[in-house]
């Protein structure tokens, strides 16, 4: 199970195994509380999550992705620092059904800025990062996957209220449902993926 960890040194997303009763492993995350979330991969084998770098050289606010296994190892996913000295990530992700695509909002800039963030693909089979140049606010509403895992929905409130529907793998994407005086929010895909 995942949990948050507050010790004297700072907040941590902790790791316990429940059958053998031990922390398997801690990750510094003061966001645990507010999101991105940690997110378990299909099978559970391991879990995705936003962390702080030790010795981190840019804001306060600056984490990365990193992949934690069942059995406590840890692999950095993410390298933004080497590109950015000022960047956050948005309190909304989703993995693909198959769990191979992370989608995230990205902000560069101002770190306090309430400025929308740019959505962020990262496959996790490479680990490139994957920028769409649609711009998402933070609202609580989670990137929404299709249940085949072939298309991913965001809501889009930058410059017109419409939900945009992206097709990773062949690289396009549509805005759907953009009437002006309307709030568009996900709710959920039918089980035929329309």
């Amino acid at each position: 199970v995942i949990y948050p960890l507050e010790t004297d040194d700072g907040i941590y997303a902790a790791l316990w195994d429940r059958d053998s009763k031990r922390l398997v492993a801690k990750i510094p995350n003061p966001s645990i509380y507010d999101g991105p979330f940690p997110r378990w991969l299909p099978g559970g084998d391991a879990f995705v999550t936003s962390a702080y770098h030790e010795g981190s050289k840019s804001s306060e606010w600056s984490q990365e992705w990193w992949m934690v296994n069942r059995d406590g190892k840890i692999q950095q996913l993410t390298y933004f620092e080497n590109m950015y000295s000022n960047y956050r990530f948005g309190t909304d992700s989703s993995l693909s059904p198959d769990g191979r695509y992370l989608a995230f909002g990205l902000h560069i800039g101002d770190p306090a800025s309430n400025e929308p963030k740019e959505l962020i693909i990262l496959d996790l089979q490479t680990l490139e990062s994957i920028s769409t140049c649609i711009p998402i606010y933070d609202y609580g509403i989670d990137p929404l996957w299709s249940p085949d895992g072939k298309y991913l929905a965001v809501s889009n409130y930058w410059g017109s209220n419409s939900i945009v529907v992206l097709n990773i793998e062949q690289g396009w994407a549509v805005k759907a449902f953009t009437e002006e005086k309307k709030n568009w929010e996900l709710g959920g895909w039918l089980a035929s993926g329309e």
